[in-house]
């Protein structure tokens, strides 16, 4: 309580010290108090509009909470990073949000430049940020480990590993088969995961 009321004095007396605006969050959000660490945040952007990292950690918190239209998440993710520099979890959550504003083209750009980075394989191969809803989609394409799934609605083609499919679920895998699906998201982009087949074409 000490430690948090002294940030709280050193941020009141300078919401422009990014540095102290963020400590000051991340402490709200780990006690839970998150609507507290929004509003640091937002009066901490409200004086220092142009710190990345505040729109960063001001665009993860409005994910938590909920609330936030599609538009304003990917507005702060945006101002979160500059093209070509390596905050790159950043960049991918940027081109998730966009995904999920059924921007495929703004997506696929993102995660074009990202799959080119230079990232270690433990970012790389990770499969992060999962979408909690499920999706639906035929078989479009399947190789020797991979797949591609026609997903309805947006008709964008979603990969799918082996690695990430039942082994049972992958032997009847054929073109056509319509399958039910999660989605999360790797440097390469949204990957297919938790994959059953629901029926054949």
């Amino acid at each position: 309580e000490r430690v948090r009321s002294a940030l709280e004095r050193a941020f009141e007396a300078n919401p422009r010290n990014s540095l102290i605006a963020l400590r000051l969050s991340r402490m709200y959000e780990e006690q839970g108090l998150l609507e507290k660490s929004r509003d640091a945040l937002e009066k901490a952007l409200a004086a220092n509009a142009n710190e990345q990292r505040l729109h960063y950690a001001f665009a993860k918190v409005m994910m938590k909470l909920g609330g936030a239209t599609g538009e304003e998440l990917a507005y702060h993710l945006r101002r979160s990073f500059t093209e070509g520099d390596s905050r790159y979890d950043a960049q991918l959550l940027y081109g998730r949000q966009l995904f999920l504003n059924n921007d495929t083209i703004g997506s696929r750009d993102v995660f074009r430049k990202l799959r080119v980075a230079r990232i270690g394989p433990e970012f790389r191969n990770k499969r992060m940020y999962p979408l909690e809803q499920w999706f639906e989609g035929r078989v479009a394409r399947i190789e020797a480990s991979y797949c591609f799934i026609a997903r309805e609605g947006s008709g964008d083609w979603i990969y799918a590993h082996i690695s990430a499919v039942e082994e049972n679920t992958w032997k009847s895998l054929t073109v056509g088969v319509r399958v039910r699906f999660q989605i999360a998201f790797r440097i390469a982009g949204p990957r297919a995961f938790n994959l059953s087949t629901v029926g054949v074409v």
